[in-house]
């Protein structure tokens, strides 16, 4: 490339970047997708930055070179057969990495099924309609038809609760760190606020205001099926996901790892458990319904615990009153840049009827 399609290119992929940085806001954008392309981004810049370098570098003269290598005293010596050993020691350049890697953490997909409902509100109030009982047969011309008394509206009502972090950053890393921090604080701060949603999703934080997760939600529900033991077997789980199956609603079953590999261990021997396990391992599904292994998901097995929840994901409604900002803070006599970081949003499924559990028989 000519320099002046290097220096068109590198500015057309810094926005790039910076509109990535910015995507991170939006939950409908995946995490994943958005550190790929930045890094694809980094690195093309990278190559565009060092093809820019040359073109501007001083052309050298060969020649002159070749006879100021041969014309050297170090090369005589070389030439007459002095052993020397060449080391590099701690002389060596260094090559800092540009681009930021963060470390593995649990994927946070069931996030992606669950409901967001966004307003700057003090809370968000859900109305929520029982079914109202069966229509009866009457004579013609009956004249005393029963009212309904079933059929009534509840609220679910959602209190945003305020989260905050704050990260401080030194003059030093902001000014001289071939990364550029700021740039990446976005992407930093909305990992650690999906891992608060995420665990709040699935095993809630305790209080009224917090997240209520769905397995505290299936512990308060009445459709609870006690196991026969401490761990699940393939039967249970078979007949759980028959009973979902006749819902109105698309259902998964969540459940802990460690729960998961305690159904495989099953020994039951039955050539339907033979193939119910097929499924399960080949596809996570049994009897089509999709098996979601969760790592945040409890693995207690004391009395009443719930091993597994059977869960329409789409009726758990989180409630975002404001969406993330940073704001950097100076104080007087300090170096370092404070940023804040701050959102409110809370969480809960919309009816705990909407959890069905296999839990450890009460003692």
């Amino acid at each position: 490339m000519k320099k002046e399609e290097l220096l068109a290119r590198i500015e057309e992929l810094s926005k790039e970047k910076r509109a990535i940085a910015d995507s991170y806001l939006d939950p409908e954008q995946k995490v994943e997708d958005l550190d790929k392309r930045a890094a694809e981004i980094s690195k093309e810049l990278e190559q565009r930055k060092r093809e820019l370098a040359q073109l501007e570098m001083p052309e050298e003269n060969p020649e002159e070179k070749r006879s100021a290598l041969f014309d050297s005293a170090e090369w005589r010596k070389l030439a007459t057969g002095e052993k020397r050993s060449l080391t590099i020691g701690s002389t060596g350049a260094i090559n800092q990495i540009k681009t930021l890697f963060k470390e593995i953490a649990d994927n946070d997909d069931i996030l992606n099924k669950v409901t967001f409902y966004y307003g700057a509100n003090a809370a968000t109030n859900i109305p929520v309609l029982a079914p109202m009982s069966d229509p009866s047969d009457y004579a013609e011309g009956a004249t005393s038809v029963t009212s309904d008394t079933s059929a009534s509206v509840s609220v679910t009502e959602i209190q945003p609760k305020a989260y905050a972090q704050v990260l401080p950053i030194t003059a030093e890393a902001l000014t001289m760190n071939t990364i550029n921090l700021e740039a990446e604080l976005p992407g930093i701060f909305q990992k650690a606020f999906r891992r608060v949603m995420h665990k709040g999703v699935v095993v809630g934080e305790g209080t009224t205001k917090k997240m209520k997760g769905i397995f505290t939600s299936a512990a308060a529900s009445t459709n609870k099926t006690e196991l026969a033991g401490t761990s699940i077997k393939v039967r249970e789980l078979h007949t759980l996901a028959l009973s979902l199956l006749s819902k109105d609603e698309t259902f998964e079953i969540v459940m802990n790892p460690s729960v998961y590999s305690g159904i495989l261990a099953d020994t039951t021997a039955d050539e339907t458990i033979k193939i119910l396990k097929e499924e399960i391992i080949r596809n996570k599904t049994i009897e089509g319904v999709k098996i979601r292994l969760e790592p945040q998901a409890p693995v207690a097995t004391t009395a009443g615990s719930v091993l597994a929840v059977g869960v329409p994901l789409s009726r758990y409604a989180v409630g975002v009153a404001a969406e993330m900002q940073i704001e950097p803070i100076k104080v007087k006599g300090d170096t370092n840049t404070y940023f804040q970081a701050t959102m409110f949003f809370s969480g809960k499924q919309i009816s705990d009827k909407d959890c069905f559990a296999l839990a450890v028989k009460e003692s």
